[in-house]
């Protein structure tokens, strides 16, 4: 909440819950709102109702970034460009582009203002709450081994009360390992980094096979992303059989997984890091790449929120 001194009354601007997000509204220090403001979610104003003082009391509106409505053009100033929200996107290349190829130089956001900002008009960035916290979501399937059609009820409840267990289990690990025991972990930075993560265990004919594991990245990837749009991208995914090798896990293609039966606790955290598109390094400087996996280091957590963007959208 920011306080802008004017004349009287004092005008208080209400945000939403991110932090560098949306002023929504403006409130008067007696408690009456002087102007309500929504928005289309590229910062489009779609509805906005000022009451007693014209049509605009502040121009700080999406993002908090400044509407210029020169010329009638209406568009925002991110610093290093403007950005035009009914393109939508900005009107000038981006200074950082060479780091994006696979995104358009002119994409707000990589095309994902929900899961984005961007502070300056260079590239985007994750969302903080207004805690100040950072926010992942990791998606995450585990292929199990289907029943025959033909099994008892007894066989059923078994096989569902595995599958729950396997659940429990990662979310113990993955928690454990890169989310501080369900407290957060920081970045060297001490920003606080909360993930979240969201676990199906699938049935499938055969849970070894490469091609239905992309199958179903994929699928489950989409069914998260329309039910909760704060999530993107395919999921990583645990197959069964044994990695080649003496390995205890291993990464391939950047999602799907193998663990061995031999894998000491940690290991599951450490494949799953891997997703993000980080790699090795050598497993003597501890923390989730040492090996055996220790809990997440700060430089650790660094190296993700560098790669998730470009892993994720």
């Amino acid at each position: 909440m920011y306080i802008y001194r004017r004349k009287i009354p004092i005008i208080k601007i209400v945000k939403n819950r991110f932090y560098n997000s949306n002023n929504r509204a403006l409130v008067g220090e007696n408690g009456h709102v002087r102007q309500v403001t929504n928005y289309y979610p590229f910062g489009g104003v779609f509805s906005t109702t000022a009451y007693n003082r014209g049509d605009d009391l502040q121009p700080y509106k999406y993002n908090g970034k400044e509407l210029d409505r020169t010329h009638g053009l209406d568009w925002y100033d991110y610093g290093a460009r403007q950005h035009d929200p009914f393109i939508p996107g900005f009107t000038s290349l981006d200074p950082l582009c060479e780091k994006y190829y696979h995104i358009s130089p002119y994409a707000y956001c990589a095309n994902n203002p929900v899961q984005f900002i961007d502070p300056d008009g260079k590239q985007p960035v994750k969302r903080r709450y207004a805690d100040g916290t950072i926010r992942i979501t990791w998606n995450i399937v585990v292929l199990n081994k289907a029943l025959k059609p033909n099994a008892s009820e007894k066989s059923v409840r078994r096989h569902e009360r595995q599958k729950e267990a396997k659940k429990a289990y990662l979310l113990d690990q993955f928690n454990h390992y890169l989310n501080g025991d369900g407290n957060g972990v920081k970045n060297s930075k001490g920003e606080t980094v909360i993930s979240e993560f969201n676990i199906m265990v699938i049935d499938v004919e055969n849970p070894s096979d490469k091609r239905e594991a992309d199958k179903q990245s994929r699928t489950y990837a989409q069914e998260i992303k329309e039910g909760q749009p704060n999530c993107t991208g395919d999921a990583a995914v645990f197959m069964e059989g044994s990695p080649e090798g003496e390995a205890w896990g291993r990464t391939y293609a950047w999602r799907r997984i193998k663990i061995s039966l031999l894998a000491p606790e940690g290991t599951e955290a450490h494949e799953l890091y891997h997703t993000t598109g980080v790699g090795d390094n050598g497993y003597r400087q501890g923390g989730i790449l040492n090996s055996p996996a220790e809990p997440i280091k700060p430089e650790e957590v660094d190296e993700m929120l560098k790669l998730i963007p470009d892993a994720k959208i």
